[in-house]
């Protein structure tokens, strides 16, 4: 499996988006979108994450446990980075 990612936007320490096309041979290629939005809030900083792709809807259901675990693990070491800078 590979995948293209791209930054389609920044906002220096507010905001970003990547977008990725992931190639799998024998497979129809994928595509998925990931917007981040970084707002400071009191001491910490907020980290809110939109998703949006190509998944089919019922593998995005049955999927969807894991797909929020990995997204809150990434998100949560994005916070720890930003938070220590």
């Amino acid at each position: 499996m590979s995948a293209d990612l791209t930054v389609t936007a920044y906002r220096p320490s507010t905001a970003f988006t990547i977008r990725l096309i992931q190639h799998q041979d024998g497979k129809k290629d994928a595509w998925y979108q990931h917007v981040y939005t970084l707002t400071p809030q009191g001491a910490g900083t907020l980290v809110e994450k939109e998703t949006d792709g190509s998944l089919n809807p019922v593998v995005r259901v049955l999927a969807g446990p894991a797909i929020k675990k990995d997204a809150m693990t990434s998100l949560t070491n994005l916070k720890h980075l930003v938070e220590s800078r």
